[in-house]
């Protein structure tokens, strides 16, 4: 199974445990989780996010076939392109994890939408993640209002070549998921199951969207992967349909040659 939605790295409110590569490996392998995506969480709050990224790299170096980095990318930040071009060209970035609610951009602002150019451009997938943890796990001076992202439908359009995948949303009733219509007629977009609540409800959104668009997702080390594990057991889900939701889908999200090149 691929988890699409980790991290590692120090969270600014709190303590955290199995936020190291070796740690998070020994807990995602006790839920049954072979690989995942991973970005770094102090890249929320870092003015100079690139410093993040460079740690995170570090960190990963004897981990890469079991850990895929996503780079954390600031479009509103001067000179992002240096950044990104650093991530790509030498460390082989996965893909980029966009946080608009924590560096103050909207998805259709200008900075973003070059961004998303170049990223389609290049082939490289992106996550957004509107939300990262619960509010209650904030310091109240950093509360951070969810980003808005109504408008991804209209960014998709423009971009058709470009893979998306949602983190930590309320899929049932989630604005940028509002249309099923749409999400089922679009097949580069992804969202993950991490904050998905009540039992079945996975079945439910399978039904709604199809099981083509749903993502294995956990939120780790902030949340429990058994918490996305149990969630899939409790639906009412084929083996093929748990098959795409934990592994076919998050390949072709990623991408077949960038999966081939990580466990190369």
């Amino acid at each position: 199974m691929i988890d699409i939605n980790a991290s590692l790295g120090e969270w600014p409110f709190g303590a955290l445990q199995y936020n190291t590569p070796p740690s998070l490996l020994n807990w995602l392998g006790a839920a049954g989780i072979q690989q995942a995506c991973v970005a770094p969480l102090e890249a929320l709050l870092y003015k100079d996010i690139q410093q993040a990224n460079v740690r995170l790299h570090k960190a990963l170096r004897p981990y890469r076939n079991r850990l895929l980095p996503f780079c954390a990318i600031d479009p509103s930040y001067p000179d992002w392109q240096t950044d990104l071009d650093q991530c790509r060209t030498q460390w082989h970035t996965a893909g980029v994890r966009l946080f608009p609610s924590y560096h103050s951009y909207q998805i259709t602002d200008a900075c973003c939408l070059e961004l998303f150019e170049v990223l389609q451009d290049t082939d490289l997938p992106v996550q957004i993640a509107p939300v990262v943890s619960d509010p209650r796990m904030h310091h109240p001076r950093a509360a951070v209002p969810a980003a808005n992202l109504e408008n991804l439908p209209d960014v998709l359009r423009r971009f058709p070549r470009l893979r998306v995948a949602l983190l930590n949303v309320r899929a049932e009733n989630d604005p940028a998921l509002k249309d099923s219509a749409f999400v089922r007629s679009c097949p580069n977009l992804f969202f993950d199951i991490a904050w998905v609540d009540g039992v079945g409800r996975v079945s439910e959104l399978v039904e709604r969207f199809g099981d083509e668009h749903i993502l294995l997702g956990t939120n780790a080390p902030l949340m429990i992967p058994l918490s996305a594990i149990y969630k899939l057991r409790e639906g009412d889900l084929s083996e093929a349909q748990r098959g795409r939701i934990t592994r076919d889908n998050a390949i072709r999200f990623l991408g077949e040659h960038a999966f081939a090149r990580a466990n190369a």
